[in-house]
């Protein structure tokens, strides 16, 4: 995981979003639940943090055909930083 994942982390914003991740859900589900515990005011706002999140490896982004959704999902339970080399590892 990139290094950009620590900084996403110390945004609580973000924080909630990756909580609210439980399972896998659209943009739209998630600022619902997250919208007033993160002064988030439009869902805009959680798709954008979604997609740098995305980008550094901290969210997935998949297509659900079935429902015709775009739905996102952390790829692990847990994260483990190294120290020494900075890197971030997520775990099952």
């Amino acid at each position: 995981m990139k290094f950009e994942a620590l900084r996403l982390l110390s945004v609580k914003t973000n924080r909630l979003i990756l909580a609210a991740l439980d399972e896998p859900k659209t943009s739209s589900e998630i600022f619902e639940e997250v919208k007033e515990e993160a002064s988030v005011k439009t869902r805009e706002a959680v798709y954008r943090a979604l997609e740098r999140m995305k980008e550094s490896g901290l969210v997935e982004k998949k297509y659900d055909s079935q429902n015709n959704k775009m739905l996102y999902s952390k790829p692990f339970s847990k994260l483990a930083v190294d120290l020494r080399s900075m890197k971030i590892q997520g775990r099952s």
